[in-house]
C-alpha cells in the first residue's frame, strides 16, 4: 500500500490532530462569512501556508461539504507549465494530522484510461494539493478522494469535463476543489511591473488579479488562462480551470465570490500574493 507522507513542514499548516482541529474550529468561528444556500459543486481556494490563506480555502470546503452526502472529493492541484501534461497522484492513501484519506479507484482508473496525456507521477513535494487535504478530512471525514496537477491549457478543461461526465453517469455526488493563488508580485517573484509603491499593490488588488476573478465568475476559461499566462495572474490556473469545467458539466452557470485579499493584508511586505475564494 502507497501512502503520500505530509510533506511540507509544520510551517504550512498544523502537524498534530489537536493544533489541527483547533484552527480549523478558530477559522470558523472568527471568519464566518455568509454566502446564500445552495447546491455547490465546486470551489477555487488558495494554496498559501495556512497563516496566510488557511481561512479562506477553510471556508470554501466547508461551503462544499454541506448539504449532500459526497460520494468523491476531486482537487485539482497545478504548478506546471503549459505543455505539460496532467500529473495524478499515485497514493492509495494520504496521510493528514486528522488521519488517513483513502484514494478512490474505479474513477479514478478510468480517468487513466480515457486521458492519455498523464505523466508518470516522477514525485516532487508540491503545497497546491497537500496544503488542502487536511480541510478535507475534517469536513468529509469518510470522503474517498482523487487527486490530480492540471495544466494551464485546454487539457485541464478536458480532463475536468471527463472526470464529471464520468461522475454523472455513476450519478455520483462529488465535489471539485480547484487550488491556485493569484498574483506573485515583487522582488520575491521577480515580478515589479508596475515599481514597488502603494500603486502596485493597488494595481495588483483592482486590476490584475480582479480580472482573472471576473473571469473565474463567468467561468470563462479561456480568458482566464490567457489572462494568467500574459499577465502572471496565477500561479497554478489549470487546477482552477479543471475545477471550473467539471462544475459547468454538472449544472453550474456562474461563480460566486466568497472573498479575496493578499497577504499584504495579513503581513505587509514589499513582495506579496493575491487569495480568491470562489464557489459554484
Amino acid at each position: 500500500m502507497k501512502i503520500k507522507k505530509m510533506d511540507l513542514t509544520s510551517g504550512w499548516y498544523p502537524h498534530d490532530k489537536i493544533s489541527c482541529e483547533s484552527e480549523i474550529k478558530q477559522y470558523l468561528e472568527e471568519y464566518n462569512l455568509d454566502l446564500p444556500d445552495h447546491q455547490w459543486h465546486g470551489g477555487i481556494v488558495p494554496h498559501a501556508g495556512w497563516y496566510y490563506s488557511g481561512k479562506l480555502a477553510c471556508q470554501v470546503i466547508q461551503k462544499l461539504s454541506m448539504g449532500k452526502n459526497i460520494d468523491i472529493v476531486i482537487i485539482f492541484g497545478g504548478h506546471l507549465r503549459k505543455g505539460d501534461n496532467v500529473i495524478y497522484y499515485d497514493f492509495d492513501q494520504f496521510e493528514t494530522p486528522l488521519g488517513n484519506i483513502y484514494r478512490e479507484n474505479e474513477v479514478f482508473n478510468i480517468i487513466l484510461d480515457r486521458i492519455k496525456e498523464f505523466s508518470s507521477p516522477e514525485y516532487t513535494i508540491d503545497n497546491t494539493v497537500e496544503i488542502q487535504l487536511p480541510f478535507i478530512k475534517y469536513f468529509m471525514p469518510e470522503t474517498p478522494i482523487i487527486a490530480f496537477r492540471s495544466p494551464p491549457s485546454s487539457l485541464a478543461k478536458r480532463l475536468g469535463c471527463i472526470i464529471a461526465e464520468e461522475m454523472k453517469n455513476r450519478n455520483m455526488n462529488g465535489v471539485f476543489i480547484g487550488s491556485t493563488d493569484l498574483t506573485h508580485y515583487g522582488p520575491n517573484y521577480g515580478f515589479t511591473s508596475h515599481g514597488m509603491s502603494d500603486e502596485a499593490l493597488q494595481w495588483v488588488k483592482y486590476e490584475n488579479d480582479k480580472l482573472i476573478i471576473d473571469y473565474f465568475l463567468s467561468m470563462d476559461e479561456d480568458s482566464a488562462i490567457n489572462h494568467a499566462l500574459k499577465e502572471s495572474s496565477a500561479c497554478s490556473v489549470g487546477g482552477a480551470i479543471a475545477c471550473m469545467e467539471a462544475s459547468r458539466v454538472m449544472g453550474s452557470s456562474k461563480g460566486h465570490l466568497v472573498d479575496y485579499y493578499t497577504s499584504y493584508d495579513v503581513r505587509k511586505d514589499d513582495s506579496f500574493v493575491g487569495y480568491a475564494g470562489v464557489i459554484y
